[in-house]
């Protein structure tokens, strides 16, 4: 197609400008990247679409329409008022003329969506000014259709001129210091517009807000209504909200204050046909009795943020078995924060608690979740490896499986171990203290192998103790991308525990390590969790410069991909080998380093496996521009080393 007819493609050229418009301005914690480095995007976006509409008049307009659809900050609007007003002050400095009113309009009429921003800065005159032009003639953005960071305040009756009747999505924060008069005055301003929305988002910036000001639950046509403050929900309020017909999305923080017999005193409130989604905070007694009230039919994604799990008097565990009870069969996302007041160390009990398997019991029979992430603020808690084994066959269809505890402090306690190797040094070191059944590589594999749709599996912890022997791992290639553990135990080496993981997941998405070691930021010495990821992009990227490694799907002499065959160093089956007592030549070392692998076996003695070795592989170097100096060929482990050449030091050029 020539330029011409390209140009004068309106669609094309549409398309073209919506590729470079930078779209709505997002809430912070949505940002991939900084809000600093976001900010900067969006400017050179909107540079390019400023300067694509200078090109010609036939793309003008439509770069135009894309460069104001979405405004940062409402001064900006007035900046289109270059003469008449000033930026740095903040107010007219002189009259309005009519070719003024008239660019103000043009570009006025193409927002959509408006961040208000610091309106706070615009001088008082400035509304004044624009009350007298715009106020009888009709709203001053005829055409916006999303408002968000409105603070209702002492000031805001002057900004009430930016509500227009097409709006349909609104945000509002709530300043609980404000007089409830002007409260009241700017909410009977705002009512036309309240009755048309679709998404309404309430926050309040001190929990004093008063939860009437805005009586959200009359406003029958919404569908998506997030309220951020504590509300004194009562059950008219509740069945208010289930008679709603197309609500989809739904958020409610719970006002303690709300006695949670009067929530569930009677049966259960018909409605919530639409709901789709629902948020709730509060205490965990509120939540469980908002659930048993409501029990929306079709829900598919369910957040709970509740504290006071384990306060002793309180619900405790059973309050945690009825809330899960509640989980309806078409339940596809759970996500939920679990806060106890008590804080427990890591040796410490909390009896009231819920224990891993009354945490994951209920969630067992919903078959159709894809996505479980359970964040306990709690580091008494332990996700134990029977829990993870019993949900082997739970959901075939898990994208993701993330639980995350606080990091514990370790006690300096420990007993002293023999560590035993087929290659010296032989080496004594100190294991911390036995820790409960925490799961091991063998049971991540199986987990793994059971979904092979997972992508993200985070995990509290897993025993270092049980040392994986990697001759019976297998080539799993799974197709996990993301691999964390929150805690791992000190003074254990955790070579061996990577190099089998890797082999189970040997696509994982390592951009944390790797910009870790780009920029060579040293690291937390208790955040293990990093140094696991650091050896695990050593390990891929040593594998994958060496692609005939992995052309073979097994290992030589073994078929199967099965994870149950994997062996633990220190289990039954390895223990009763009798090749680790028949070497006369064991001697004990304490001298030597003790970072190095061992395992917890049922018997005293602790095998370790020597490190498979790899052939040399020869790095291709034209000998004729290099003096050859050979490195050794293995270290001191015995593992093999690729053979490199070093060149000759060379003096510095004169010349650039």
């Amino acid at each position: 197609m020539p330029g011409t007819e390209l140009l004068h493609s309106s669609g094309i050229v549409s398309a073209i400008c919506r590729h470079l418009s930078p779209g709505p301005l997002l809430p912070e914690n949505e940002y991939r990247t900084s809000r600093s480095e976001a900010l900067k995007e969006r400017r050179k976006q909107q540079q390019a679409l400023s300067r694509l509409a200078r090109v010609c008049r036939t793309v003008s307009g439509s770069a135009l329409d894309e460069l104001w659809r979405s405004i940062d900050d409402f001064t900006h609007i007035l900046y289109a008022f270059q003469d008449a007003y000033d930026r740095k002050k903040c107010m007219f400095i002189q009259a309005l003329r009519e070719p003024d009113k008239a660019k103000f309009n043009t570009y006025a009429s193409r927002v959509r969506e408006l961040y208000v921003g610091k309106i706070e800065r615009v001088h008082a005159t400035v509304w004044v000014v624009l009350v007298a032009h715009w106020g009888p003639r009709g709203p001053l953005l005829p055409g916006l259709e999303r408002m968000t960071g409105f603070e209702i305040n002492s000031n805001s009756l002057c900004y009430t001129m930016l509500f227009s009747p097409t709006l349909k999505h609104l945000s509002l924060q709530m300043d609980g210091r404000a007089e409830p008069g002007i409260m009241r005055m700017v909410v009977d301003a705002a009512k036309p517009v309240l009755s048309s929305l679709v998404n309404l988002s309430i926050s309040s910036a001190v929990s004093s807000a008063s939860p009437s000001a805005i009586p959200f639950w009359e406003l029958r046509q919404l569908r998506q209504l997030h309220v951020a403050y504590p509300v004194a929900l009562t059950r008219a309020i509740i069945r208010s909200l289930a008679s709603f017909a197309h609500l989809d999305q739904l958020e409610l923080k719970i006002a303690d204050s709300v006695s949670p017999i009067e929530l569930a005193d009677e049966d259960r409130i018909q409605g919530f046909a639409s709901l789709r989604t629902l948020t709730l905070k509060g205490s965990l007694a509120h939540t469980c009795a908002f659930m048993a009230s409501a029990k929306p039919p079709a829900l598919e994604s369910l957040s709970i943020e509740t504290s006071r799990v384990c306060t002793i008097g309180g619900v405790g565990t059973s309050g945690v078995e009825r809330l899960l009870g509640t989980l309806p069969p078409s339940l596809r996302t759970f996500s939920a924060t679990l806060s106890c007041e008590l804080n427990h160390g890591y040796g410490g009990s909390c009896e009231p608690f819920p224990e891993s398997k009354t945490l994951f019991a209920p969630l067992l029979s919903v078959k159709s979740l894809q996505r479980i992430s359970i964040a306990v603020n709690n580091s008494g808690f332990r996700l134990t490896g029977a829990t993870l084994a019993n949900a082997e066959h739970a959901w075939p269809q898990l994208v993701q499986f993330k639980v995350t505890t606080p990091r514990p402090e370790f006690s300096g306690g420990g007993h002293e171990i023999t560590v035993i190797r087929s290659t010296p040094p032989y080496r004594s070191v100190r294991a911390p203290p036995r820790l409960p059944n925490h799961p091991s590589v063998k049971t991540i594999a199986i987990f793994a192998h059971a979904h092979p749709k997972l992508e993200e599996l985070i995990l509290p912890t897993i025993d270092l103790g049980a040392v994986p022997e990697l001759d019976s791992v297998p080539l799993l290639e799974h197709s996990l991308r993301h691999f964390s553990v929150c805690s791992l135990e000190g003074g254990v080496g955790l070579m061996y525990h990577a190099r089998a993981l890797d082999m189970l997941f040997p696509r994982l998405d390592l951009d944390h390590a790797y910009k870790l070691s780009a920029t060579g930021k040293r690291q937390d010495e208790k955040d293990r969790n990093a140094e696991l990821q650091l050896l695990l992009l050593a390990l891929q990227v040593g594998r994958t410069s060496e692609p005939d490694r992995r052309q073979r799907t097994t290992r030589e002499g073994s078929s199967s991909l099965d994870p149950h065959t994997i062996r633990l160093v220190g289990s039954k089956e390895i223990a009763e080998q009798p090749a680790a007592e028949e070497d006369d030549d064991l001697v004990r070392s304490d001298s030597e380093d003790e970072d190095l692998n061992y395992s917890r076996g049922r018997t005293s003695s602790w095998a370790v496996e020597a490190p498979p070795t790899y052939p040399s592989v020869p790095i291709p170097v034209p000998m004729h521009s290099f003096i050859g100096v050979t490195l050794p060929s293995r270290d001191r482990t015995g593992m093999s080393l690729p053979r490199a050449v070093i060149p000759p030091p060379q003096e510095p050029s004169r010349y650039p």
